[in-house]
């Protein structure tokens, strides 16, 4: 007998990890604003003009954000396709292993759970590729900071060493060099386009060296001397993430494995033993203990990720 206050109980629980998760996301934002605020910000008005960059438009709605975040992610992920290509390998592994698995073992629901677990899949390698190009990126910046303050030294100005970047430096981190000196040769003034680079990159690092030619542009000073201090603090920076994910490399995984693990078995037993799911889930208590456990997993796969995770 169905009991619906199993039910209630079960979208009570669904709405408020949602809700939970609404404000650890709004918690991490505000912070993320107020770090780029103090990184950003100059006692002097001209300086903030100068990273302004263009004007704000008005605010988005939130399909509008969902596809202005999709389309960021996509372009941090190195692989250069457009948005549309990306979402058609979403479409494309979805329906694939969707179909296998119906015409596989015959069943209707095998082809949703597909559907989901292939768009996810495609999604996650997105997220990893992401992650990846991040890394290339925070790897190459401290020799970028060094060769800009050579060839300050040498006698460039600042829109020559950032053009020789791109001519020079490795890629990925070349070719965002590369479009900001095209900005800089249609006129735009370099502050702007570094702080609407900094934007794309999103990476502390940068937004530190953006802030140091603001206040350049302002005050003056030895430019060259502050980027070969920059230069070492990220270099300093590399070599802590890179202590850190090397002494937590164990304890990560271990806590990948545990927390797929469940997830795992019920995908196994929904392909090889499937009258035992359906029994399952035919019962409300199911219904509502799997609810419980996806919400309290996904609960503890984010706060690790928080623990785990060093803006520094």
């Amino acid at each position: 007998m169905f009991d619906a206050r199993l039910l209630l109980l079960g979208i009570g629980i669904a709405m408020g990890t949602l809700f939970v998760l609404f404000v650890i996301k709004v918690i991490l934002d505000r912070r993320r604003e107020r770090r780029e605020r103090r990184l950003n910000h100059f006692a002097d008005s001209e300086s903030s003009i100068l990273l302004e960059g263009p004007a704000p438009t008005e605010p988005l709605t939130w399909d509008q954000r969902m596809d202005r975040k999709f389309e960021r992610m996509i372009e941090r992920t190195g692989l250069e396709m457009s948005t549309e290509q990306a979402l058609a390998y979403v479409c494309l592994a979805g329906v694939w292993i969707a179909g296998l698995l119906v015409l596989w073992r015959g069943q209707v629901w095998l082809g949703l759970l597909g559907l989901a677990l292939g768009s996810l899949a495609v999604m996650i390698f997105f997220g990893f590729m992401q992650r990846r190009h991040r890394r290339k990126l925070m790897a190459q910046l401290p020799d970028a900071f060094y060769l800009l303050a050579r060839s300050l030294r040498a006698g460039l100005s600042l829109e020559q060493g950032i053009k020789l970047l791109g001519e020079e430096s490795e890629k990925p981190l070349a070719s965002e060099f590369k479009r900001c000196a095209g900005q800089i040769q249609l006129g735009m003034i370099a502050p702007v386009a570094l702080q609407m680079m900094a934007d794309r990159l999103q990476l502390i690092d940068f937004n530190a060296f953006v802030s140091a030619v603001g206040v350049h542009r302002v005050s003056g000073g030895n430019l060259a001397m502050l980027l070969d201090r920059l230069a070492a603090t990220s270099r300093e920076h590399n070599e802590f993430r890179g202590y850190l994910l090397a002494a937590t490399a164990h304890a990560r995984a271990s806590a990948i494995f545990i927390g797929l693990a469940g997830p795992f078995l019920l995908l196994m037993y929904a392909i090889f033993q499937p009258p035992h799911v359906v029994s399952f889930f035919a019962s409300p208590w199911g219904w509502l203990i799997v609810v419980l456990a996806l919400c309290v997993q996904l609960l503890s796969a984010l706060w690790l990720f928080r623990l785990i995770r060093v803006d520094y």
